[in-house]
Parts: C-alpha cells; structure tokens; sequence
C-alpha cells in the first residue's frame, strides 16, 4: 500500500509543488515538473500536445524540471490518482475521505478482506477505480469512428 497525503508526496512523480504565492487570487499554487510529472498532468488533463511555460528551478542532473503550471488545491486528488494508476503494481487506488489517495496492491487488497476492513471503514473510502494496465492511454475509443476520444 502506498498512500499519498499532500503535494509533497508527488514530487517523487515528477510533480515538485513550489509555491502558492505565484496566483494572485491564492487558489493556484506554481509546481515544476520533471518529463514523467508533464506526462502525468497530460494525460490527466487528455491534452497530450499541451505546452507548458518554462519551469523555475532545474530539478536535479538526472531528472530535470521541463516546465512549470498552475494548478488549483484541489487538483491534488486527481493528480495523486493519476501517479498511482502510472504505477501498474497497484491494482486499486482509493480517494479516502480525509483527502489520502492510496494506491492498494493485489496483496493488499487479500490482506484489508482477510483482516475485515471494509466493514469497518467503509465509510473512509469515497470512490475506489480499478487499474487498467492493458490501457496506459487513458482515452476511450469511439466505437464507431475508432478514434481516440
């Protein structure tokens, strides 16, 4: 199981939360991002072709900042979903209640029905989605045309 509980935990994603002093109106806050952290935010955001302004800091030698953006607080749990199904060792990602976002691995899953935990916290857990490892594009395909949509 691996849990992600704040924008800190997404920099090892590619995704390095700089400030929130950088949107005026305080409800962005500025994050670099390294190749695999942009990658990320497009297919999120299904906007592969998307340019991003250039980054502000440089990241290390080995993975390098390649461009920054703007993204609202809540943006955390979406992103935070989309670096955990990234991973094709976790077979669940749980958006919990309380804002964690935890990734559960199929010993996990074996482990939380053994021990009974979703009697009880059921409660905790808002939405769960299954991870599709045969679809890393996360894009439907119109039956009709074949096109990604």
């Amino acid at each position: 199981m691996k849990e992600l509980r704040n924008w800190g935990d997404l920099s090892e994603f590619g995704i390095e939360r700089l400030t929130g002093e950088a949107c005026t109106l305080g409800y962005r806050g500025l994050c670099d991002v390294t190749r695999r952290g942009a990658n990320i935010v497009r297919d999120l955001l299904g906007a592969i072709q998307l340019d991003l302004p250039n980054n502000w800091n440089s990241g290390s030698v080995s993975d390098p900042h390649v461009g920054s953006i703007m993204l609202p607080h809540e943006m955390f749990a979406p992103l935070a979903l989309w670096c955990l199904l990234s991973q094709s060792k976790f077979a669940e990602v749980w958006i919990m209640t309380n804002g964690t976002v935890r990734g559960m691995t199929d010993d996990d899953l074996r482990l939380e029905s053994e021990i009974g935990y979703w009697e009880q916290h059921a409660d905790q857990i808002q939405r769960k989605f299954q991870n599709e490892t045969n679809n890393p594009v996360r894009r439907n395909v119109h039956a009709f045309t074949g096109r990604l949509v």
